[in-house]
C-alpha cells in the first residue's frame, strides 16, 4: 500500500513539474538562437588602418576633441615644447598610443625646430638628442622622423641614429617625406620593427581633398591588408575625421595603433 501510495505521488509530482521543465527549454531557444546569431554577424574586417596624428606638443586644445573620436589613434609628439609631456602623459592615461615625432634636417628648413638630427653629429650628440627628446614624451613606445627630407636620404646618418635606436625597445615610423629615404631601409637592417607611411591626408586643410586622400588610404589597406595615414593635429581634420572614420567603419576597416600593425 505504502509503495503504491509513493508511486502515484511520483506520478503527481511528474506531471505538475513537465510543464515548467518544457517552459524553460522554449525560453533557452531564443537565448541559444541569438548567440548563434551573434557569432554569425560577427565583422569580419577587410584591412587594418593606423592614423597617426602628427605635430602634437603646440597646445593641448584639440586633445579631448581626438579622444570623442573613440577610434585608436597614435598622438605623434614633439619633443621639448610647452606641452610634450602634458599631451604624452594625457594620451597613454586615457589607453591611447604615443610616439615620439622626432625633428630631423629637411632641404628647406622651413618651420624647422630648434633642434633636430642633422649630419656631422657625433654619435654621442645623437645619443643625448634622443634622449632628452624621449624625456620630453613619456611613454613613447615609437620615433618618426618630423621633416628629414635631408636627414633621412644620408644613409650614413640613418646609421648613426638607428645604431643608437637600435639599443632602445623602440619602433620606427618612416614619414616618408622624400622618395629617397633611407630611414626604413636602414631601420630593417639593424632589426628594429618599421613601417612607412602610406598618405599624408591633410596637406591641404579642406575637406573634399581629405576625404579624397582618405579613401586612397582604404584603397591602399584593401589591397595590401594594412596602411598608415599621418594627419596633424589641426581642428579642420579632427573635424573631417569625425565623419570619415565611422564610414570607414562601415566598410569594414579596422582601426588599430600603429604598433598593432608591427605584430
Amino acid at each position: 500500500m505504502k509503495n503504491k501510495t509513493n508511486k502515484i505521488f511520483f506520478w503527481i509530482i511528474l506531471v505538475c513539474l513537465l510543464p515548467l521543465f518544457l517552459i524553460g527549454c522554449r525560453d533557452k531557444q531564443p537565448e541559444q538562437q541569438a548567440k548563434t546569431k551573434q557569432k554569425e554577424e560577427k565583422v569580419e574586417f577587410k584591412a587594418r588602418v593606423a592614423i597617426v596624428i602628427d605635430d602634437w606638443g603646440y597646445s593641448k586644445k584639440l586633445f579631448n576633441k581626438t579622444v570623442a573620436l573613440k577610434t585608436p589613434v597614435t598622438f605623434s609628439v614633439l619633443p621639448n615644447l610647452d606641452y610634450s609631456s602634458y599631451i604624452a602623459s594625457k594620451a597613454h592615461l586615457a589607453g591611447y598610443e604615443v610616439i615620439l615625432h622626432l625633428p630631423m634636417e629637411s632641404y628647406s628648413l622651413i618651420a624647422a625646430e630648434e633642434e633636430y638630427l642633422k649630419a656631422g653629429m657625433s654619435d654621442r650628440e645623437i645619443s643625448d638628442y634622443l634622449d632628452k627628446s624621449l624625456a620630453s614624451v613619456p611613454y613613447a613606445d615609437g620615433v618618426s622622423n618630423h621633416q628629414g627630407s635631408k636627414a633621412t636620404e644620408d644613409k650614413e646618418l640613418m646609421r648613426q641614429f638607428f645604431d643608437i635606436l637600435s639599443k632602445k625597445d623602440l619602433f620606427f615610423l618612416d614619414s616618408f617625406v622624400t622618395c629617397n629615404s633611407h630611414a626604413l631601409e636602414v631601420a630593417l637592417s639593424k632589426g628594429i620593427k618599421s613601417l612607412e607611411r602610406a598618405v599624408f591626408l591633410d596637406n591641404e586643410s579642406d575637406f573634399d581633398y581629405i576625404k579624397g586622400q582618405f579613401k586612397q588610404l582604404q584603397e591602399i589597406a584593401l589591397e595590401e591588408s594594412r596602411a598608415v595615414g599621418i594627419c596633424h593635429a589641426r581642428k579642420a581634420t579632427i573635424e573631417v575625421l569625425e565623419k570619415l572614420i565611422p564610414e570607414a567603419k562601415e566598410n569594414n576597416i579596422e582601426f588599430v595603433f600603429l604598433s598593432e600593425l608591427l605584430k
